[in-house]
């Protein structure tokens, strides 16, 4: 009995400590790296300590664990063959957010708990935002911080998911509102073309499963406004943001000096492939042959081919293809249950911000930059989370009624 009592207490104290610490984890976010750092170490051992007092499996299978394996054991083998092997080795260790994933998709949370931890998520953003946009304008400086807009990109779609599609109360409409505009400014402070266009793409795919006519009425209407703003305004600062997005590598543009490192690091990936086509330099280790000592690669799937070869990148493009698999086999099987139910909703605007976050890695590095990489692994596995939870209700409920049916 006291052995009982014990191991009871003690997954209990667990499951405080995982979810206490993954509001924890949100709120540091933008505050500390090394914060934020605590906040997932402090998550997991929680974690670990509910599912072995309670004699449960440490990770159950979703189908993403066998891509990830091969992921990090093709840059393990590629390191052997870097140029700086250590270096390359302690890269690898932004992937450890990997296991928040896991540790959500194994966890089964309330849904009451789920819906908290989204409204700060949002308050956070909203916050930060805030922050950014004051000391904006406080230093006078030339561009917001990008991680920022990079954030923003994944917490926009979710926003205006809840928005057009939930049933929400005119007080919380009121504060999405607000926090939707506040975004939206913080994100053209940045002046991230990339930010923009992953944006647009989330908020697009959030829309064509409201409706499809509203998608295409919002891209004709996005379309003309680009076209307006570039004839009769090209010298503004929304302009050249535009013109810079719609022809990269322009002379002109609000970034130039960006467009022509980027040009240069297509140029060095191509000469490192001609001579290690298969491991690459190892990960992480671009800058060591660059042409410009000092510049990191922040093209992730090129960083990727070039410092991965083919053996890492075919691991890269197996585990994003996995992962997008994943995302719509769960909104299809919550459209299933109940289209456009709180859990459907989230499920669309989480593979919605997923798609912002691959978008963004076409000219950003977002798999091997931390701050992001822990961020959209925290939102898939609140996906997997919900997923499961609701998978677990609806079982419950087949059974009660099969329980009926047998007794009556």
């Amino acid at each position: 009995m006291y052995r009982k009592i014990t191991t009871t207490t003690i997954g209990k104290f667990g499951d405080v400590l995982f979810r206490s610490s993954l509001i924890f984890f949100v709120i540091s976010l933008p505050l500390s790296i090394a914060v934020n750092e605590g906040a997932f170490w402090l998550a997991l051992t929680g974690y670990t300590i509910n599912r072995f007092s309670n004699k449960k499996p440490l990770f159950c299978i979703t189908g993403i664990e066998r891509p990830m394996g091969i992921f990090m054991l093709a840059l393990v083998l590629t390191s052997l063959f870097s140029i700086n092997p250590l270096y390359s080795l302690s890269s690898i260790g932004n992937l450890r957010y990997f296991l928040l994933y896991l540790m959500l998709a194994s966890y089964r949370l309330e849904r009451d708990f789920i819906e908290r931890l989204v409204g700060l998520i949002i308050l956070m953003a909203t916050a930060w935002s805030v922050y950014e946009i004051f000391k904006y304008f406080q230093t006078q400086s030339s561009r917001l911080d990008i991680y920022t807009a990079h954030i923003n990109t994944l917490i926009i779609p979710l926003i205006i998911g809840l928005l057009i599609m939930d049933q929400i109360e005119k007080r919380r409409q009121a504060f999405l509102l607000f926090s939707l505009c506040v975004l939206l400014i913080a994100s053209f402070l940045s002046f991230s073309r990339i930010a923009w266009l992953g944006t647009f793409s989330s908020v697009i795919l959030v829309l064509f499963y409201r409706n499809w006519k509203l998608s295409s009425w919002f891209v004709s209407m996005i379309i003309l406004a680009a076209f307006v703003t570039i004839l009769y305004h090209p010298d503004s600062t929304t302009g050249k943001l535009i013109s810079s997005i719609i022809n990269p590598f322009q002379q002109g543009g609000i970034r130039l000096g960006s467009n022509l490192e980027r040009l240069q690091m297509i140029k060095d990936t191509i000469s490192i492939l001609k001579k290690d086509l298969l491991t690459g330099i190892g990960p992480d280790a671009y800058k060591f042959v660059s042409t410009d000592k000092h510049m990191r690669i922040s093209m992730d799937y090129v960083q990727i081919l070039a410092t991965s070869g083919l053996v890492g990148f075919s691991a890269y493009a197996w585990l994003i293809f996995t992962f997008i698999q994943r995302c719509f086999l769960i909104e299809k099987e919550n459209r299933k249950r109940e289209a456009f139910s709180f859990y459907h909703i989230l499920s669309i605007c989480f593979f919605a911000a997923f798609l912002g976050f691959l978008i963004c890695g076409s000219f950003e590095p977002m798999f091997f930059s931390s701050k992001r990489l822990r961020f959209i692994m925290l939102l898939l596995g609140m996906n997997e989370c919900l997923f499961k939870f609701y998978k677990h209700e609806s079982n419950r409920e087949i059974n009660r009624q099969f329980t009926t049916v047998s007794h009556g």
